[in-house]
């Protein structure tokens, strides 16, 4: 684990503030006693990742390609070529769900 303090009070506030405004099927699914806090949350993601990353076009039709995820300092990166879609995609429509 290479996180801070400072990190995992960042993250949790992040999983707190999404909790917060989650609607109601996913409160029906991820209940209280069923959530991961920052340091759970970095215990399962402490390894490099296979993740599916998905993005839209210009027309809004939806693109999801494997990307190598690696959880590090309580955030997601993961590595693109500068000149590939998925990052052309992400620069031009930037996510709406990035802390």
């Amino acid at each position: 684990m290479h996180e801070t303090a400072e990190d995992l009070k960042w993250l949790q506030r992040l999983l707190d503030d999404s909790y917060a405004v989650a609607g109601r099927h996913l409160r029906s699914v991820v209940t209280p006693e069923r959530r991961l806090g920052a340091a759970g949350v970095v215990a399962e993601l402490g390894a490099m990742r296979v993740m599916a990353l998905a993005t839209t076009t210009a027309a809004g039709e939806p693109r999801v390609g494997p990307v190598d995820g690696l959880f590090f300092r309580g955030r997601l990166h993961f590595g693109s070529g500068a000149d590939s879609l998925r990052f052309r995609h992400i620069r031009a429509r930037r996510p709406g769900t990035a802390g």
